[in-house]
């Protein structure tokens, strides 16, 4: 492939990726490093630098809307944060020393595809909103606990803001909507510290970050904006359409 026409490719899957993954809650960075691997040559790490660069920019626009639009709670964003950060920075260094994503990815396949069927089967799970404005100390040290792990696992790919939405659904009774809040809100500040260390310490082409950093900016706001219009119940179907077609792409060759 003519590499003049990378960045613009890379651009172009940017802006699809970014708008299903502002829209379903997740999945941006996963969607963009595959896409990545089969159209550019470059190496894994650069790739991934790549695509976490433009997850932060779809993540900030995200959040953005999202904090305007829906009431959260500061306590239960700071914990997220923190602990999510303290998860991240695991991966980032692990994944210098053994970038090898497989085993993850094909972990968070499993996930994907157990969290799907969960939700498919569960008609009105995620539907009507909590309207929650505090939690317990036992929600948020069980949060802690999850967000540590979910963010050590994200590091190496991405895909777990689906994980983390399900979670948050299932487990603390949220609206889809609710969760993606929290997530997208929390998940600013991880995805940014590893996208700018990565950034900084990998070699990348500055052509396709450009243009990848400008459709995750454009998708990740229409994606936002539309997920508002639908409401609850359209997220809901395209969320576990996407876990199913992520899911399952993990295991094909």
């Amino acid at each position: 492939m003519n590499e003049e026409l990378i960045p613009y490719l890379g651009g172009l899957v940017s802006i699809i990726s970014s708008f299903f993954g502002a829209f379903a809650s997740g999945g941006s960075v996963l969607i963009l490093l595959s896409s990545l691997f089969i159209l550019t040559p470059y190496p894994y790490l650069s790739l991934l630098a790549t695509a976490k660069v433009a997850g932060m920019a779809m993540t900030f626009v995200s959040s953005s809307v999202h904090y305007r639009k829906t009431k959260v709670n500061r306590a239960m964003i700071s914990v997220m944060t923190v602990t999510g950060f303290i998860g991240m920075a695991g991966a980032t260094w692990l994944i210098q020393i053994y970038p090898n994503e497989a085993f993850f990815e094909k972990m968070i396949g499993v996930m994907l595809l157990v969290f799907a069927i969960y939700l498919l089967t569960s008609k009105t799970k995620g539907l009507d909103a909590s309207g929650r404005t505090s939690f317990t100390k036992r929600e948020l040290c069980e949060v802690a606990g999850v967000m540590v792990l979910i963010g050590f696992v994200n590091g190496f790919s991405g895909g777990m803001g689906f994980i983390l939405n399900a979670y948050l659904i299932l487990r603390l009774k949220m609206s889809f909507i609710e969760a993606t809040a929290y997530t997208m809100i929390s998940g600013f500040l991880v995805v940014a510290s590893q996208a700018i260390y990565l950034a900084n310490v990998v070699e990348i082409n500055r052509g396709l970050l450009a243009m990848v950093v400008l459709g995750s900016l454009l998708g990740g706001y229409f994606g936002t904006q539309l997920q508002y219009l639908k409401g609850n119940r359209t997220v809901k179907w395209v969320v576990t359409g996407m876990m199913f077609i992520l899911g399952t792409a993990a295991f094909v060759q």
